[in-house]
């Protein structure tokens, strides 16, 4: 079975999208692919971005699930 991994885009603003990252374990948002964080299930990654929705802005808003490849991760410099 072929490895991926996932990555998510969260809408923070009606003209804004940001990558969910993590730095020491927190949460943080970055403009660019660069800052993403590589999930290693659809399931962790829809669950950490709900879990930031709601936590900071109290409901669910619109993001997007993506999926990579590890080779993909690498080229971009995420870290999985």
């Amino acid at each position: 079975m072929k490895e991926v991994y996932f990555l998510a885009l969260m809408t923070v603003n009606w003209d804004q999208e940001v990558w969910l990252g993590f730095r020491d374990e927190r949460p943080m948002w970055s403009p660019s692919l660069e800052g993403a964080y590589c999930f290693s299930s659809k399931e962790e990654a829809v669950k950490r971005v709900e879990q930031e929705f709601l936590e900071v802005f109290g409901h669910v808003g619109s993001y997007q699930i993506f999926s990579v490849s590890p080779d993909q991760c690498v080229k971009k410099e995420i870290i999985p």
